[in-house]
Order: structure tokens, then sequence, then C-alpha cells
């Protein structure tokens, strides 16, 4: 590299010869250069700062190695945590689910409870009211008729049947019976309770228009080829039955007769009420019949229209 500088080099350009060149004349200068001037350094080999270093980087490794570890370890029991926990809250929604259904329940069984009681307290006031009547009923019957006036002290059996009486009659209450519907003479008995049924539904929708459908559609007594049973119906209301007594008089129904469905004993008490109104007839007086007041029959003298009725005493 020094030759070509050299080869580039002008010629005569060396100071001593006064050619007043610009670059010196290296061959020149003198041999006397004070070389203790310049130093020479030796890069030293630092071997217990590299020891060091190595030293600290393996610790360093090491801890980081026990880290990931740690790590991992943490990981994996957070993951088993967090399975567990997800489980445990699905269980509780499970049963937070069983609670609510259960509560739901509870709730429709409480209300249907509570309607229970309602019918139950009314019907309770019903039959008091009906106690009420058939003590009237008697205490009437036992002012009016000669046979009573020598009586025994009401006994705990006249109570008791007084009280079988009332609620026979609360039952018969929902029930109407039907006389006049000509009986089937087909031998199979679902035939003819079929042909009741329909005669049956026709009358009363003919007398009510939306009445409901009978629960129970039977005949009374064995069954003889030749005759015609009452029907007896029986309703879910007492309503029901009320409303067709009370209307069957506004249609015309021939040979078709309805009645309230009476117990024995006020069947016996009907009976004779009838055969006091045929000898009282038979004795000249007029203008007699058998009326219901409160549901009590009673002998009464009719009047003209625009008149009340005056009840006699039998």
């Amino acid at each position: 590299m020094y030759g070509d500088l050299l080869a580039r080099s002008p010629n005569g350009g060396g100071i001593n010869d006064g050619a007043g060149g610009s670059q010196p004349n290296l061959s020149a200068l003198s041999t006397d250069y004070d070389s203790p001037q310049i130093t020479f350094r030796n890069k030293r080999k630092l071997h217990t700062d590299n020891d060091e270093i190595v030293n600290e980087l393996s610790e360093l490794r090491k801890e980081v190695a026990e880290m990931m570890i740690y790590m991992r370890t943490t990981s994996s029991k957070q993951s088993e945590n967090i399975s567990k926990l997800c489980k445990d809250i699905t269980d509780i929604k499970s049963q937070v689910n069983t609670i609510s259904n259960n509560m739901a329940t509870i709730s429709t069984e409480q209300d249907k409870l509570r309607t229970d009681v309602q019918r139950l307290v009314a019907s309770t006031q019903a039959t008091e009211e009906r106690i009420k009547l058939l003590e009237t009923d008697i205490n009437l019957l036992k002012s009016s008729s000669p046979a009573c006036t020598n009586q025994t002290p009401i006994t705990y059996d006249s109570y008791d049947k007084l009280i079988n009486e009332c609620q026979e009659r609360n039952i018969r209450n929902k029930n109407i019976v039907i006389a006049g519907i000509i009986e089937s003479t087909a031998e199979n008995a679902a035939e003819r309770l079929e042909h009741d049924t329909q005669e049956v539904l026709k009358i009363t929708r003919m007398v009510l228009n939306d009445c409901p459908d009978p629960q129970q559609i039977f005949r009374l007594g064995k069954y003889q080829p030749n005759k015609n049973r009452v029907i007896k119906v029986c309703f879910a209301s007492e309503n029901v039955a009320k409303q067709l007594l009370r209307k069957k008089n506004n249609v015309k129904l021939n040979t078709i007769k309805i009645y309230s469905d009476q117990t024995p004993y006020q069947r016996e008490v009907l009976k004779k009420l009838q055969q006091e109104l045929q000898q009282r007839t038979e004795n000249g007086e007029s203008n007699l019949l058998i009326k219901y007041e409160k549901g009590v029959p009673k002998i009464i003298k009719s009047q003209p229209k625009n008149s009340a009725a005056t009840v006699i005493k039998s």
C-alpha cells in the first residue's frame, strides 16, 4: 500500500531540495525520532469477571426454571380450582332452580288450599242456614200438627237425624229430577244411557241456553221394559239446578216435568200436605194450593192478581 502511495507522489517534492512541494520527503526525516513516546498496550483478559457473570447467569437460569415450574404448577392448580368452582356454580344453579320449582308448587298448593278453605267456609255457612230452616220447619210442623201436641223433648238422636237431613239436602240441592222422558227399550244398558243423556241435554239446554253438562245421569229404580222411570241429573253447582227449577215454567215442555231432588223427609212432608189439600178441597174450601216459601212447602189461598196470597196454617 505504501508502495502505491510513493509511486503516485510527485518527483522532487522534498523540502531539502527546495522544490516547494506539498508532500514531505520521508527519506530525509531524522532517524533520531523519539520512539519512546509511542506506547503499545495488550488487551487484558478478565478471567475473574467472566466467571462471576457466568455464575450469575447460571443462577438466573435456575431461578427462571424454578419460576417456570412454579408457574406451571400454579396454573394447573388454578385450572383445577376454576373447574371445581364452575362445577359448584352449576350445582348451586341446579339447586336454586329446584328451590324455585318447589316454591312455585308450594304457592300453587297454598292457593288451592285457600280456595278449599273459602269453599268450606261458604258450605258451612250454607249448612248453618239450612239447619235454621229445618229447625223452623220442625217447629212449624210441631205447632200445626195435632198429633204433635204431646211431644217428647228433642234428643241427641233427633239432632243427629237433623244434621244428616241437612247434609243430604246440601247434596241434593245440586240435582234435579226429570219425569216424562220415554225410556229406551234397547237391551244394552249403555245404549239406554246414551239415549237418556241426549234427551236430558236437549231439555236442560232448552230451559237454560248455556246449561253446562251434568256430571251424572241415571234413572231411579230397577229397569222394566214398559215403564218410564224418572231421571236424576247431577250438576257440579247448586246454582245450575236452581236456575233450571226457576226457569222451567218459561218453556213449554208438554209431558216433561222437572222437580227438585228431595229427601225422603221432604217427600213425606209434601205428601201429607197434598193429602191435606185434597181433604180440605173436598170439604168445600177453594182456591187452595201448595207453594214453596224459602224452600218450605205451605198451603196457601190464592188471591186475585195484584194481591198477595194468604198462607193458611194447616
